[in-house]
Order: structure tokens, then sequence, then C-alpha cells
């Protein structure tokens, strides 16, 4: 299980996470707080946080799938062990 959790945050899915969850957070109080004043319908606030609800664990996988892939990481992955980068720190020791 740590396995898990330590691959989550060195693919930073964790990071993208806590930032959609708190990115929409922020919109659904700002929706909140406008509803009225600009003459939103009842719903409309309701289906942004079921989009959201919907649309987080999509986002998680694809960052998890995509993360890993790009070219810059298969590039450190090659040159790390030559320089001495650890997988821990992504530094020279």
């Amino acid at each position: 299980m740590s396995l898990l959790v330590e691959d989550l945050r060195n693919r930073r899915v964790v990071r993208v996470g806590v930032a959609y969850v708190l990115t929409t957070v922020g919109l659904l109080l700002t929706m909140g707080m406008i509803e009225a004043w600009v003459g939103m319908p009842d719903w409309a606030v309701r289906m942004v946080a079921g989009a959201a609800f919907v649309g987080l664990p999509f986002l998680l996988v694809l960052i998890w799938a995509l993360e890993d892939h790009g070219p810059e990481t298969r590039a450190r992955r090659r040159v790390a062990p030559l320089l001495g980068i650890t997988n821990r720190t992504d530094r020279i020791p």
C-alpha cells in the first residue's frame, strides 16, 4: 500500500487532486454568493458540483496515466543514474 501512495505522490496525482478540489470549492462558493445577484437558476450550483464530482476520478486517472509517459520523464530516467540523482529527491547528492 505504501508503494501505491509513494507512486501517486511521485506522479503528482495527490497535488493535482487537492488543487482540483480546492478550485472546485472556490468556484462553488463564488457561485453561491453571486447566484441570487446574477439570477442563476437554483440547479446551476448543484449541476457544477455534480460535474466536478464526476470529473475528479477521470482527472486523477488521466494524470496518473500521462504523468509517467512524457519525454522529460523518460530522459530523466536515462540521465539520472549517470549523474547520481536519486529517485527520492531528484537532486544531485
